[in-house]
């Protein structure tokens, strides 16, 4: 049951959104069911954004199997401080855009410039949340596997500072279990941007597991009244508490060494091998000179 302090909040919610959508329905495109919204200013950019929800919806109704019928809302914000004014406060600053699923309404964050790749993994990601509340019929997915599959979905790339942040948490052995990743929104940005990797690999090494055609028949089973380690039971072969262990192991195998990329680290590595290829070269140079000495001393003797 809703509580009064609740229940105000997510009326002033609503109103303070209404508000939002009003003051930015001045260009707006359809796709199907989705609605793209922003300023006149931003025609050209509303319009890239809807070819990539084109491109999107093709997508996902071919990997889970599923037409999306419902109308979605998507709203370009003006400025960062539009975005930052219309959103929750435990959205994370360095977020690029926030799905509302029960809204089925997003919105995304300009940026500096216009860079389409970043727009389009936005986009991608944040769609991609509405399909999984669909396709779950709002079952409990867990945090870790709704934002993993999104970012898995959005063709996210690895970067090497992530993956040196990733083998820095190993060493440092602060990794998040994925069940604890249900409070994102309460971590700090350093431990929720750790999360988000996290659950990112998480569902890599499932799809590794299970194949991508699978994954849309687990999030599915999410809409009955399964466990979560029932629904692992049947698609993995195992209990999700075998499969965190295995995806711990492979996160060792694979991440361990990326610490060692550290700038601190490569400095004192590079300050090591300076000083052993000086030692070589200078005991080198003294083999060198010693030969020359035996040599002139040999000369003398024959003399």
């Amino acid at each position: 049951m809703l509580t009064l302090k609740k229940t105000s909040k997510f009326i002033t919610f609503i109103l303070v959104f209404t508000g939002f959508c009003y003051a930015n329905a001045g260009y707006k495109v359809t796709v199907n069911t989705f609605n793209l919204h922003g300023a006149d200013n931003d025609s050209l950019i509303v319009k890239q954004l809807a070819e990539f929800v084109q491109e999107c919806q093709k997508k996902y109704d071919s990997f889970f199997n599923f037409q999306y019928q419902k109308n979605v809302d998507i709203y370009l914000a003006r400025s960062n401080e539009e975005y930052e004014k219309f959103n929750r406060s435990d959205i994370p600053e360095w977020s690029s855009g926030v799905a509302y699923t029960k809204l089925r309404k997003i919105i995304l964050k300009p940026g500096l410039y216009y860079d389409p790749e970043r727009y389009r993994e936005t986009l991608f990601h944040e769609i991609a949340h509405m399909y999984i509340t669909e396709v779950s019929g709002s079952g409990s997915v867990p945090v870790w596997l709704n934002e993993g599959l999104s970012m898995y979905l959005s063709e996210k790339q690895l970067s090497w500072q992530e993956s040196i942040a990733i083998g820095n948490a190993l060493s440092a052995n602060s990794l998040v279990d994925l069940n604890a990743i249900d409070s994102l929104l309460l971590f700090s940005n350093t431990k929720a941007e750790l999360a988000y990797l996290e659950s990112f690999l998480a569902v890599r090494f499932l799809v590794e597991k299970t194949g991508e055609r699978s994954i849309a028949e687990l999030v599915r089973d999410f809409s009955l009244d399964y466990t979560l380690d029932q629904i692992f039971e049947k698609h993995v072969g195992y209990s999700f508490f075998e499969f965190e262990i295995e995806w711990y192991d492979d996160i060792k195998n694979n991440f361990r060494w990326m610490s060692w990329l550290q700038f601190e680290n490569l400095l004192w590595l590079s300050f090591i091998i300076i000083i052993f290829v000086t030692f070589f070269l200078k005991k080198v140079r003294n083999r060198r000179i010693i030969r020359e000495w035996e040599k002139e001393d040999y000369l003398d003797s024959e003399n």
